[in-house]
């Protein structure tokens, strides 16, 4: 018995037709906002709370846009990946070929690093996900990267 996707296909057609009706295009969203953020960007702002490290230019953050029927939109930004702030940390450009080897660990961050990377990804998840458990994640996340995480999450 084959089973389908769920219809994830189909709806991605029916938000994009949505979408039309409307008169908007994801890409007209994304210039919209671009024109936006160019004049304000001139102005000084306090960063988001959730962002304390230290950014360079290129760090991914990722953006959720939800558009309406009356062509207004909200976005949400989100905290960069764990997998990026954790190479950052460790200083390596990319994770392990061979993750889980011996030989192939590419670097390393403390546990003391991971618990820091886990309060700034606390800021996307609810309040009722422990702390612990959001460090296990990132410290599960190292591990599948070929970073070492010494001392004990």
């Amino acid at each position: 018995m084959l089973c389908g996707g769920g219809g994830v296909e189909k709806e991605k057609r029916r938000r994009k037709k949505e979408r039309e009706r409307a008169g908007d295009s994801e890409i007209g969203l994304i210039k919209r906002r671009n024109d936006e953020t160019t004049t304000t960007l001139s102005q000084p702002r306090p960063p988001p709370p959730f962002l304390q490290l230290p950014l360079q230019d290129g760090t991914p953050i990722p953006i959720r846009i939800t558009a309406y029927a009356d062509k207004s939109y909200d976005y949400t930004m989100k905290t960069p990946p764990a997998s990026h702030l954790l190479k950052a940390a460790a200083g390596v450009a990319k994770g392990a070929q061979k993750p889980g080897h011996a030989s192939s660990s590419v670097g390393s961050v403390s546990a003391a690093t991971v618990l820091e990377i886990a309060r700034v990804k606390a800021a996307d998840l609810p309040p009722h996900v422990p702390l612990r458990s959001v460090a296990k994640s990132v410290a599960a996340t190292a591990r599948s990267m070929g970073v070492k995480v010494v001392g004990e999450v």
